[in-house]
């Protein structure tokens, strides 16, 4: 028959950990190992120590260049040892210009014998045979579909052409690309905002000195009277790749397209974190407790309702249980705070209160 179950309190405070920091901590019972059946979360006192923009979200990205917009079909056949294969786009697809060039040269066929490049000095197509073939190597019209458009003309080929068959030969076609294949590179930019607590007025400056390092033009970020951001002034087609700061500006960047004036698809959040996370991979012994069979350490989440240098205190009416299958003996423990992205939060050492309930099988 099994025991009855007794509630007791854990309380633990990051002051007295026996090593790490106070976002991430080793606690030790001391002499004392206990029998858990079950834990939850009952109450946490967090100090709004971290700032809006710090290590873990501080790095604005960005690219610059312009995408190809497939709306037409196109076809680019190949004769390889007298069998023909092709590359057949029917339309759809926006691709930069890398991702077009690994989607051809990924293509059934042609994958590892002809590889396809751009040579941005020359501003020309280039095609490298990768294996030896049979002599006969040859671009040609479209075969799957007549209709289709020829897409090495569009490359900048002149129709049919023959190719080196010995690995290693490069076949540069004479003509610049047409539309829309003539497209520049992107390029990749990173640049670091320091870190602090800002707010729109103050992060506003600082985004606009990033972008204009590399991105050329006379770049203005400024709030509309819409409460929406909106940035102006570039010479270049550029967006935002995926970064925390672009999000707080109010950008969805997977939803940007490259162009001279970039408005936000939101409104800014300079708030920061919404939510901070409890966990600990020896108390939830592999399993959180938030949501079943998932592989997690997340004990619980903690509201952000505090401001910057405030502090957060949560208490929970209806603690969520980590029930064990069977007791785990506990005498030393891991604890971490995350943000909402998973990454650990910067408390500058200030310290943290935990208050866990525990089953046992004894009153402690």
């Amino acid at each position: 028959m099994k025991e009855e179950l007794k509630k007791n309190l854990l309380i633990i405070n990051s002051k007295d950990r026996k090593k790490g920091d106070s976002n991430n901590f080793v606690y030790n019972l001391g002499e004392t190992s206990i029998d858990v059946e079950g834990v939850a979360l009952k109450s946490a006192t967090i100090p709004h120590t971290y700032t809006n923009v710090n290590s873990t979200n501080n790095v604005l990205k960005y690219s610059q260049g312009t995408k190809i917009v497939l709306s037409d079909p196109y076809e680019g056949a190949v004769v390889i040892n007298d069998i023909v294969y092709s590359y057949v786009t029917t339309g759809g697809p926006i691709y930069t210009q890398d991702e077009f060039i690994n989607a051809v040269n990924s293509a059934d066929g042609l994958n590892g014998i002809i590889e396809l490049s751009y040579n941005s000095v020359a501003g020309r197509y280039e095609i490298e045979t990768k294996t030896t073939v049979d002599p006969g190597l040859e671009i040609i019209e479209p075969t799957y579909n007549p209709t289709y458009n020829n897409l090495w003309v569009y490359l900048g080929f002149s129709g049919p052409t023959l190719l080196g068959n010995t690995s290693g030969s490069i076949t540069q076609a004479p003509n610049s690309p047409l539309s829309p294949f003539d497209v520049e590179p992107v390029e990749y930019f990173e640049e670091t905002i320091v870190e602090g607590q800002y707010t729109l007025t103050e992060l506003l400056p600082l985004v606009a000195a990033a972008i204009s390092i590399n991105i050329p033009g006379s770049i203005n970020v400024q709030l509309g009277s819409d409460g929406i951001v909106d940035i102006t002034g570039s010479t270049e087609t550029w967006v935002f790749e995926d970064c925390e700061i672009a999000t707080m500006l109010g950008y969805v960047p997977n939803e940007m397209t490259y162009s001279l004036t970039q408005i936000a698809q939101g409104v800014p959040n300079m708030y920061g974190n919404l939510c901070l996370f409890v966990n600990s991979k020896t108390l939830m012994n592999g399993y959180n407790a938030l949501q079943v069979g998932e592989k997690s350490s997340v004990v619980s989440n903690i509201p952000v309702c505090s401001v910057y240098q405030g502090i957060d205190k949560y208490e929970a009416n209806y603690p969520i249980w980590k029930m064990f299958p069977q007791s785990i003996n506990i005498n030393e423990f891991d604890i971490y705070i995350t943000d909402d992205r998973g990454k650990l939060v910067d408390l500058r050492n200030a310290n943290i209160c935990l208050v866990f309930e525990i089953l046992t099988t004894t009153r402690l």
